[in-house]
């Protein structure tokens, strides 16, 4: 009667915790399940943010030579221009007192003529444009920076372009028909002292000094952009940053 008791004691054990071992294992199972789907999900997100990092690098390095070529020849320009520039206002005074000579018109003459024109290194704007990865460049300011810059070539286009084309309609025909260009003489010498001569000019010394502006305002925001960059937008290629890129 005793081990008839005992055994139905086990027997009932047995049938109570055959139901605990089979959840049991089955939490185990989903914890391991649920641990190895995050581990990947976050070994993923990680070697994206890498990725992404890495894109962000790559292109701010392509910016960095983009803009080191602008400054080149924003500072060309505005050296030229401001050579220009010196020689028109000394010719001004020269004709103030009326002491200006044909050689002195002539150089005067080649300066209108040579056309200056910004042509800038844009194939890192217009590749992370294209793409739409604008919002890829982490820091606000440099983001903010380099849209500003890119939207003021539009000025300078405009500037230019208000300066070639009165050169190209006004002055140069005025040259070619008073000049011989092949001997380096005036035709009519006379020409130089006429009112269309003299308006010619000051038209010509306002829109230079206008153009001269914009190109050294051009150079100084493109190396306050370079200075911003060298200062503040290091990137590592694990994604350590400088000023809180985060």
């Amino acid at each position: 009667m005793g081990l008839v008791f005992f055994l139905n004691f086990v027997n009932a054990q047995i049938v109570t915790i055959k139901p605990v071992s089979f959840y049991t294992g089955y939490i185990i199972d989903l914890a391991i399940v649920t641990a190895g789907v995050s581990v990947t999900f976050i070994l993923n997100s990680y070697w994206e943010k890498v990725k992404m990092i890495r894109l962000e690098k790559k292109y701010l390095d392509d910016f960095m030579r983009d803009l080191q070529h602008d400054l080149d020849i924003a500072q060309q320009l505005t050296e030229q221009n401001r050579k220009k520039n010196k020689r028109a206002k000394a010719f001004t005074e020269s004709i103030k007192q009326n002491t200006h000579t044909p050689e002195n018109s002539i150089e005067v003459f080649q300066d209108i003529a040579t056309i200056n024109q910004f042509t800038p290194k844009m194939s890192a704007y217009v590749s992370i444009v294209n793409s739409g990865n604008l919002n890829i460049i982490r820091n606000y300011d440099l983001r903010n920076k380099l849209v500003s810059y890119y939207i003021s070539f539009e000025e300078i286009k405009l500037e230019e372009k208000i300066s070639n084309d009165f050169a190209f309609n006004t002055a140069i025909p005025f040259m070619y028909r008073n000049i011989d260009l092949l001997n380096h003489k005036l035709i009519n010498s006379d020409c130089i002292y006429a009112t269309d001569f003299k308006n010619i000019f000051i038209g010509y010394f306002a829109l230079l000094q206008q153009v001269l502006d914009g190109y050294e305002t051009l150079k100084e925001n493109c190396d306050n952009l370079l200075k911003f960059w060298k200062t503040n937008c290091k990137v590592n290629p694990l994604g350590s940053q400088r000023n809180d890129f985060n």
